[in-house]
């Protein structure tokens, strides 16, 4: 079963807003592979100023 990109989206979303009030600032995310959308699995990139 692979999960809907819907569902990858969210997670994304949790974890840049996750570093945002953890103090992280000018956030950029990038999902890298996804499964929903034919990748071997999800990966998730971030940068982020302290």
């Amino acid at each position: 079963d692979k999960p809907d990109a819907v569902h990858c989206e969210l997670v994304a979303g949790w974890m840049e807003r996750s570093i945002l009030i953890s103090g992280g600032k000018n956030v950029v995310l990038h999902h890298a592979s996804c499964r929903g959308r034919g990748g071997e699995r999800c990966v998730f990139e971030a940068v982020w100023k302290e």
